[in-house]
């Protein structure tokens, strides 16, 4: 079961979000606004179309809409979508897969009897993005003084990411099994995808340049 990102297909278009152009922000603040803006626009922007996004592979497509369906029922459709032979059970706009679901629902982060809706999909990108440590991370960027330092806190975070969403590249090579349980599976190059499998080249890629990425974190 893999995140299958860049092989999905959209039942539902929805334009992706922007940034109120009528913000009263202060320059500084409205800068970072901007970053934050960016960063979400380049997770999403490689994970997925819209809300309704499932993986392309899925031999079994969802009843309806998935953001018509129960937080419930899209797991049971996971399941089934993977017994029936789907590579993965990628779904939604950050391409949540099985085990990510459960680890959502086992934290209470979600509900079962919660709709997928957006609503409810962004709640699970608060989420993900606290359990990879997010706030923390990009508290020490903004505050760190010395340049090096905080590139290195960038990178922890690009990593961190990489390992939640399949498109976000890896900012420096990393070495096979450096974090445990088989992860990474290979070594890997900058820019690689943290979930690159050279058995399955097309199923997790990253869809960003490492540079372009590792910018965006140090404008947090």
């Amino acid at each position: 079961d893999n995140t299958g990102n860049g092989l999905m297909s959209s039942l539902r278009p929805r334009a992706r979000p922007e940034l109120d152009p009528k913000s009263s922000l202060r320059p500084k603040a409205r800068a970072k606004e901007v970053s934050e803006a960016a960063l979400f626009s380049k997770i999403v922007g490689g994970e997925s179309d819209d809300y309704d996004t499932v993986f392309r592979g899925s031999k079994v497509k969802p009843p309806k809409p998935i953001t018509e369906m129960t937080v419930k029922e899209v797991r049971a459709w996971q399941d089934a979508s993977v017994k029936a032979g789907s590579k993965s059970s990628a779904a939604g706009r950050f391409q949540i897969i099985r085990s990510t679901m459960d680890t959502l629902l086992s934290s209470g982060a979600l509900s079962e009897t919660d709709t997928f809706d957006e609503e409810t999909q962004l709640k699970a990108y608060t989420a993900l993005l606290e359990k990879r440590k997010y706030p923390q991370l990009k508290s020490a960027i903004q505050n760190s003084k010395d340049p090096d330092k905080k590139r290195e806190y960038a990178e922890s975070l690009q990593i961190n990411l990489a390992m939640e969403f399949a498109s976000i590249p890896v900012p420096k090579p990393i070495k096979k099994d450096l974090f445990g349980k088989g992860l990474p599976i290979v070594d890997l190059k900058k820019g690689q995808s943290f979930y690159y499998n050279p058995k399955k080249p097309k199923l997790n890629k990253a869809q960003h340049k490492s540079d372009d990425f590792m910018n965006i974190l140090m404008a947090l």
